[in-house]
């Protein structure tokens, strides 16, 4: 996983790089904590790579949108959520990150799932 303290606002070698070579069916915990993710970011990660993890059960997302724009929140978080939802995940971190309503509703669907 990215290394925490980091602000990726493009998708590129320095973030992909660190998913190569990845069993995604032997990924049970994911921590993306503690960096920042763009848009472009959290659409990468959730197409290519935890809809692939089939048998998460751990997805920490606390502290992922320091400096982020709220308005890009809401698109952001709901992109993360519908590529792990109905997959049994057990546990969501979500803790230090300012949603507001808007944000909250982007996980509703996640949430009715479980």
């Amino acid at each position: 996983m990215p290394p925490t303290g980091s602000l990726y606002e493009k998708v590129g070698f320095v973030l992909t790089g660190r998913f190569n070579g990845i069993d995604h069916t032997k990924i049970r915990k994911v921590k993306l904590s503690g960096n920042s993710y763009s848009l472009e970011v959290c659409t990468w990660i959730a197409n290519s790579f935890l809809s692939k993890c089939t048998n998460l059960q751990v997805l920490d997302l606390s502290d992922i949108f320091t400096t982020r724009p709220r308005e890009t929140l809401p698109p952001s978080l709901k992109i993360l959520m519908d590529s792990v939802r109905g997959r049994g995940v057990r546990e969501l971190y979500l803790s230090h990150n300012a949603f507001g309503p808007d944000g909250v509703e982007s996980f509703q669907e996640f949430l009715s799932t479980c």
